[in-house]
């Protein structure tokens, strides 16, 4: 009896009078000759924060960094580092950490911008980046914010207004005038009759 040889990764299966070679799973090719590892990885994806790697006849699909298996087998899902290491952002006063699929980034709270240099957050001086104040207003800055004060004399909110004390506004003046002479107009226009 002749003992039939195959190609590596390739079986012989027994069919009635005959055989023939075919290529394991996983493989494919002339199964007389040489079968060939299929790279599923190229006819396929894991899915959703997962990495796949080949391997002979099969594939592996793995968590990648920043994900951990989920609830469902063959699910990841993104690991929540600002809730699950301690302090990833460091001990900076006012740095805020920000979840990201697969990672996280860092940054400085509102009211204040990072200094490259000294590698912490640092107020923001709003009275120096823009000045959002009413006329005659004076810009406070504070920790992290700033509020517009009217000064002595001034009354108002100081961030629309601040009109001098005991004077209607000007703006408020301007339109009263204009009211006047709006109605002395349409008063000498009318006929009058005696």
């Amino acid at each position: 009896m002749n003992k039939v040889t195959c190609a590596n990764n390739a079986k012989c299966a027994n069919t009635r009078g005959s055989f023939r070679c075919e290529c394991e799973k996983g493989f494919h090719g002339n199964p007389s000759k040489a079968c060939e590892d299929v790279d599923e990885c190229k006819l396929m994806d894991c899915g959703y924060g997962q990495n796949c790697t080949n391997t002979p006849g099969s594939f592996v699909c793995s968590c990648l960094k920043g994900f951990h298996p989920g609830h469902k087998p063959g699910l990841c899902t993104d690991i929540d580092e600002c809730k699950t290491i301690k302090s990833p952002c460091g001990s900076y006063n006012y740095l805020s950490c920000e979840n990201k699929p697969g990672t996280y980034s860092c940054r400085c709270n509102m009211g204040y911008t990072f200094n490259i240099n000294r590698r912490k957050c640092e107020d923001i001086d709003e009275c120096n980046e823009k000045f959002t104040c009413a006329e005659n207003a004076e810009c406070s800055n504070a920790d992290g914010s700033y509020s517009c004060i009217c000064p002595n004399g001034y009354s108002g909110d100081g961030d629309n207004f601040c009109d001098v004390n005991g004077s209607p506004s000007i703006e408020a003046a301007k339109a009263w005038n204009l009211l006047l002479v709006i109605l002395t107009s349409v008063l000498l226009l009318i006929p009058w009759k005696m």
